[in-house]
């Protein structure tokens, strides 16, 4: 007869019981109910009963209310597997952190900057999204590779963003969707940002070490990689985005 490992541990390895809550109730008219916590020892047993504290209360609420905005945030949730792409998600915040790597894109500008809808590469992008509001940042890696927490964060080479990288929408409509999930939540907003005109500069700095009209004639409708020694370093690392 085969010699079988017990596996029953590995199921239980993730999650396991840590507290348990009673309530008690009391068959005289108005009498309060009374909620007792216990702490569960590592095979499961109560122990140390005592009544619920403030403190536990409030730890309670807060799970609660995650895990509530959990479900009512269906837009963050992946209909597969999670994109590799995505860095983050704040499901209390309903906000979620992903990048993209190097790529070719169209960019449209209005006439009064001066510059010609074309193709240029872009550098790689960190997004930061809710519903509502949209924040881009630029990485100074060339490489496809997922970047890590510590990866310094750069200005967006491009037109209507303000300096701590939020994007004015402009006419650009915000999320409104419920269903289609993640990956069509961050599709959306990547498909709005690229479609909308390029039309103005919100602050009185060029984005980009240079003339950023320049940059992007030099970029549009030819074959030349993003220069990343143009971008301008934010001394803020990725993880202080999360």
């Amino acid at each position: 007869m085969k010699n079988y490992k017990n596996i029953t541990p590995l199921f239980s390895e993730k999650y396991r019981p840590v507290k348990a809550l009673v309530a008690f109730s009391s068959n005289m008219e108005d009498a309060p109910t009374y909620v007792e916590s216990y702490d569960l020892d590592e095979n499961g047993y109560p122990i140390n009963a005592h009544p619920l504290t403030v403190r536990e209360s409030i730890q309670l609420r807060k799970s609660l209310q995650v895990q509530e905005e959990k479900e009512r945030s269906n837009y963050l949730t992946p209909k597969g597997i999670m994109p590799d792409k995505v860095l983050h998600i704040d499901y209390a915040q309903g906000q979620v952190v992903w990048y993209t790597t190097p790529q070719r894109k169209k960019l449209f500008f209005t006439e009064s900057i001066g510059l010609t809808d074309g193709e240029a590469n872009v550098p790689a992008i960190v997004w930061k999204a809710s519903k509502s509001k949209l924040a881009v940042w630029a990485l100074g890696s060339k490489q496809r590779t997922r970047p890590k927490g510590n990866e310094p964060l750069y200005k967006a080479p491009f037109f209507n963003l303000y300096d701590g990288g939020s994007v004015c929408m402009g006419n650009v409509e915000t999320f409104a969707r419920q269903e289609g999930g993640l990956e069509f939540f961050m599709d959306y907003w990547e498909a709005a940002f690229w479609n909308s005109t390029f039309s103005h500069l919100n602050v009185n700095t060029s984005p980009v070490k240079g003339n950023v009209i320049q940059l992007w004639e030099s970029l549009l409708n030819k074959d030349r990689p993003f220069p990343t020694n143009s971008l301008i370093s934010l001394e803020k690392k990725l993880n202080k985005i999360f």
